[in-house]
């Protein structure tokens, strides 16, 4: 492998793994050469063999996490990437980025149906100029430009009232801009609306937390929890405010 001869390696590993088939070693050396070699699925197949033998095998859930990313399956992707940060959390900042990363994609990809070809700013014909400020509003929030994300959610807001991803990067925008009383009215107004959005309570328990009323910040984290017991970062809150509510002696029964 070192030599770059990778095809000969895999011949060489694939003759360890017919001798001792749950070897951990040989199958993850396969995994990253098929992967090395843009056969992506194929590596899928052998590092899901090494979970099979070792489900706490730190780099396979990290390759999967990332290989799964490319794939666009977001959640299998954040799965690999949560249990490698709950088995070494040396990770947790990188894991951390590349799930923000697949939740942007991810919300890229739902929207509308329109692929990003289309998010131009002189985009022709309602829909499209919606999906275009969608776009924009949604990066501009991403980048920390609060009050352009705010303008743009308005824009869409002002022609199509009941625009859910609108009513969300508006409550985003708020946040940003530390209009706690603005964002926790546009979250409670959507969560009453769409009892289903787990987005709208998590966004709400996030406030919350911020402004330290822990009570309600556990309350809608638990509701998440319980719309979307993957959501990221749910599980990790809902474990830190128990512990502060339990050391200062206030948790709820």
């Amino acid at each position: 492998m070192k030599l770059g001869q990778v095809q000969q390696a895999i011949q060489e590993w694939q003759i360890v793994i017919r001798m001792s088939p749950n070897d951990v070693d040989p199958l993850f050396n396969v995994a990253v050469a098929l992967a090395q070699l843009g056969k992506k699925k194929e590596a899928m197949i052998f590092y899901d063999r090494v979970l099979a033998a070792n489900p706490e095998h730190i780099q396979t859930h990290q390759n999967l996490g990332l290989l799964h990313r490319d794939a666009h399956d977001f959640v299998k992707a954040k799965r690999h990437l949560k249990r490698l940060k709950e088995l070494d959390s040396t990770y947790s900042e990188v894991v951390n980025s590349e799930i923000l990363k697949c939740e942007e994609q991810e919300f890229l990809e739902h929207m509308s149906g329109f692929d990003a070809a289309k998010f131009i700013p002189d985009a022709t014909g309602p829909q499209e100029t919606i999906a275009a400020r969608l776009h924009a509003g949604f990066r501009a929030c991403l980048g920390g430009d609060f009050e352009r994300g705010l303008d743009l959610a308005n824009m869409i807001l002002k022609e199509s009232p009941e625009d859910l991803q609108a009513q969300l990067i508006r409550g985003q925008a708020f946040t940003g801009l530390g209009r706690h009383a603005d964002a926790i009215a546009e979250f409670m107004n959507i969560a009453t609306r769409f009892p289903e959005n787990a987005d709208a309570c998590f966004h709400l328990g996030t406030i919350f937390f911020s402004m330290n009323e822990l009570d309600k910040a556990l309350d809608y984290f638990q509701r998440v929890h319980h719309l979307d017991p993957h959501y990221s970062f749910v599980a990790e809150n809902i474990a830190n405010i128990e512990k502060q509510l339990k050391k200062s002696g206030k948790m709820p029964t």
